[in-house]
C-alpha cells in the first residue's frame, strides 16, 4: 500500500518479535513517499468488502510450513480469514492507522498473531516463515523499481527454505483498459456508525511512458438526508508490472517462478484476458537461490 525511500532500520531487526504484539516500530511518514492510507482507515472495511480470494488464500495457508507472513495487510482483510482457521501468522503494514482497525475489530487475535507497522523494503523481522502473501495487487504499489527488488530481496530473507512467496499483480494489459481518466462512481456503501452513507468516486489514469497510474479516489459522506457532510480525497499510485519485468526481478532475488495463475480458481494465464497474475514464487530447499 505504499512505496519507501531508504533510511536505515538495521537496529529494527533486533526488536522483539513476542507472539501478540501490536508492534511499536513505525517509519517516519517524513521519509517516506507513500500511499497515505491513514485518513482512510476509518471507513475502509466499509468499500473494501471483496472475498474473492479468501478460500484461494485459506487453502494455501494450509499447506505451508511454517508461519504465515501477510505483507502490506492493511486492515486485516485476508489475515481475519487465517486467524479464523487458527494459523500462526503476522500482518505487516505502514499504516499505524489501518493496523489499528485491525486490532479493534479483532481482538481476539491477541495471544495469536502479531501486527508490525513497519516497511517491506527492510523487514524488521528475524522469524523465518514458511509462506509469505501479499493479496490484493499492493506490490505494485511499489512504483520505484529499486523498492520492487528491495521488497523481493527481503521476503526471500524472511522465507524457510523451501518456502513459498504468493505475490498478486493486476494483468497489465486488462487493467490498462480500465484507466480511461474518466470519473465514476464505483459504489454507494453503508457507514458503520451515524446512519450515514458514503459515496466512492474514482478517477484513474495511465502515463503511457512510466506505466504508472494514478487513481484519484473521492469519498462523499452523505447524511441521512442525502446532504453531503463531509468529503475526503485520497490519490493512489501504483506501476503496472509486466510479466517478463515481475519475472526476472523474482529469479533476481533467488526464487524459482514454481505457477503462475490468471485467477483465484487456478486458472491458466492468459495475456489478453486473465483479470489478475497471481504469482507462486518459491526459496530453494537448501535456502540458497536458483541457479
Amino acid at each position: 500500500m505504499w512505496t519507501r525511500h531508504g533510511h536505515s532500520v538495521s537496529h529494527r531487526r533486533q526488536a522483539s518479535e513476542a507472539e501478540g504484539t501490536r508492534e511499536q516500530l513505525t517509519p517516519s511518514r517524513s521519509t517516506l513517499d507513500s500511499n497515505d492510507y491513514d485518513p482512510v482507515a476509518d471507513i475502509y472495511d466499509a468499500y473494501v468488502r471483496a472475498e474473492f480470494d479468501l478460500d484461494f488464500f485459506a487453502a494455501e495457508a494450509a499447506r505451508a510450513d511454517g508461519p504465515v507472513l501477510e505483507l502490506m495487510a492493511g486492515t486485516g482483510r485476508v489475515s481475519e480469514r487465517l486467524a479464523g482457521a487458527g494459523w500462526d501468522f503476522t500482518c505487516v503494514d505502514l499504516s499505524r492507522e489501518m493496523l489499528q482497525v485491525l486490532w479493534r475489530k479483532a481482538p481476539e487475535w491477541e495471544g495469536s498473531a502479531r501486527a508490525i507497522c513497519a516497511d517491506v523494503c527492510d523487514l524488521p523481522l528475524t522469524t523465518r516463515f514458511g509462506l509469505v502473501v501479499i493479496p490484493f495487487h499492493s506490490f505494485a504499489e511499489l512504483t520505484d523499481p529499486a523498492d520492487q527488488r528491495s521488497a523481493m530481496a527481503e521476503i526471500h530473507r524472511v522465507l524457510l527454505p523451501g518456502g513459498r512467496c504468493i505475490c498478486t499483480l493486476h494483468n497489465p494489459v486488462v487493467r490498462a483498459r480500465s484507466l480511461t481518466g474518466e470519473r465514476e462512481l464505483r459504489g454507494t456503501f453503508d457507514l458503520p456508525s451515524g446512519g450515514n452513507v458514503m459515496e466512492l468516486w474514482v478517477e484513474a489514469s495511465l502515463d503511457a511512458v512510466t506505466r504508472i497510474a494514478e487513481s484519484v479516489q473521492t469519498y462523499r459522506i452523505l447524511d441521512s438526508s442525502g446532504e453531503m457532510a463531509s468529503e475526503r480525497v485520497q490519490k493512489v499510485r501504483f506501476a503496472l508490472i509486466e510479466r517478463p519485468e515481475f519475472e526476472g526481478m523474482a529469479r533476481a532475488a533467488g526464487f524459482r517462478v514454481a505457477q503462475l495463475y490468471g485467477d483465484y480458481e487456478r486458472g491458466e494465464f492468459v495475456s489478453d484476458e486473465s483479470p489478475h497474475m497471481i504469482w507462486i514464487l518459491e526459496k530453494p530447499a537448501d535456502g540458497g537461490v536458483w541457479g
